[in-house]
């Protein structure tokens, strides 16, 4: 299953719990893995983490991959992390 989550739409709707403040991680995330449910969750999860935690997180879970627009900061584009997937030829993490 696939979800994504992002600010375009929606706003800074997304608040990370660390801080109570919305997050400022990345604009866009998604996140492929085997149920819905999981896949919701870990891309919600994906626009508060940094782009390294996604990265190890994807790293330890062969079922999960994610992709990161990152439009701030030091990083910008999109970013990849887990497993190969056709079409998500993108900068890798």
């Amino acid at each position: 299953a696939l979800s994504g989550s992002g600010r375009r739409l929606h706003g800074a709707h997304i608040v990370d719990p660390r801080t109570g403040n919305p997050a400022i991680g990345a604009d866009g995330a998604w996140a492929l893995a085997p149920s819905a449910a999981l896949a919701d969750a870990l891309s919600t999860a994906f626009m508060v983490l940094p782009a390294a935690e996604v990265a190890q997180y994807c790293a330890k879970h062969a079922q999960v991959a994610g992709l990161l627009l990152l439009a701030g900061g030091g990083e910008q584009g999109c970013k990849h992390f887990g497993r190969d997937l056709p079409g998500w030829e993108v900068g890798r993490g």
